[in-house]
């Protein structure tokens, strides 16, 4: 049925309150790999995964996951779909533990041990997840997003708060699953893109502007077209923050566990 087209938009355009263009026609198809979602802050990254995860229409074209509308059969496409926003959605008087108990009610009972121990969960997995640090946050997130083994997985800015050996691990987990889901994380990171993903979408001014492989091709001068006034240091950053220019979530709930 979809025929290696797992994640489809046809024509796509957003703007929020009908004045913004936000997304301006955009067409393409994802299949199984890593794809990376490149652009700066405000580019339109994040209103592209949330458009795909079914969080709202849009305003021109068409949205397909497995070749289903995620707006008109939400339910079918979260069962087969693995989401990390660029907020993350956890519920801050319950555990780790308590999380993956409300995933196992939705989806069946899996054997967690594998993402417990590769996301560095199990020191505390039992400390509500509003008094766990950002970074152990983004680790729940992940491996809530990864629970059911789904066929699509739509990453907004994934590594955030997470160290260089997190991320090694993460990334090499993304590998693992590859070759059977279609992978889009977002990023403003250019090394990041090209270090983890085989195909590389551009975003700026609402556009595609570069599709392909992250070698051959200059991806700052394809990140910054449309944006002439905006600098290196706005690629090359490595500080966290979330993809269309807000600024990152804070902890709260009182002390912090579980290090970054």
């Amino acid at each position: 049925m979809t025929s290696g087209r797992y994640i489809v938009l046809e024509d796509v355009s957003h703007s929020y309150d009908g004045k913004k263009t936000v997304l301006n026609s955009v067409s393409l198809e994802i299949g199984p790999g890593i794809t990376a979602l490149l652009g700066l802050n405000g580019a339109g990254k994040s209103t592209m995964l949330a458009l795909m995860a079914g969080r709202m229409a849009p305003t021109d074209g068409k949205v397909r996951i497995m070749g289903m509308d995620p707006v008109e059969y939400p339910l079918q496409v979260r069962k087969i779909t693995g989401v990390v926003p660029e907020t993350v959605p956890l519920v801050p008087q319950l555990t780790p533990e308590e999380h993956f108990a409300l995933m196992s009610d939705i989806h069946g009972h899996v054997d967690t041990s594998e993402l417990v121990e590769k996301l560095e969960l199990s020191s505390h997995f039992h400390v509500p997840a509003g008094h766990l640090s950002k970074g152990f946050r983004q680790r729940l997130a992940i491996a809530l997003a990864l629970y059911h083994s789904p066929d699509v997985l739509l990453l907004d800015e994934p590594t955030s708060g997470l160290d260089p050996a997190q991320q090694d691990a993460f990334i090499e987990m993304l590998h693992s699953i590859a070759s059977d889901t279609a992978v889009l994380f977002s990023t403003h990171i250019i090394p990041e893109a090209s270090r983890v993903a085989s195909r590389v979408l551009v975003v700026a001014g609402g556009l595609i502007v570069h599709d392909g492989s992250p070698d051959g091709v200059d991806l700052r001068d394809a990140v910054l077209m449309g944006h002439s006034d905006r600098t290196d240091m706005t690629l090359k950053s490595t500080e966290s923050k979330t993809p269309d220019g807000d600024s990152p979530q804070e902890d709260t709930g009182g002390e912090s566990h579980g290090s970054d």
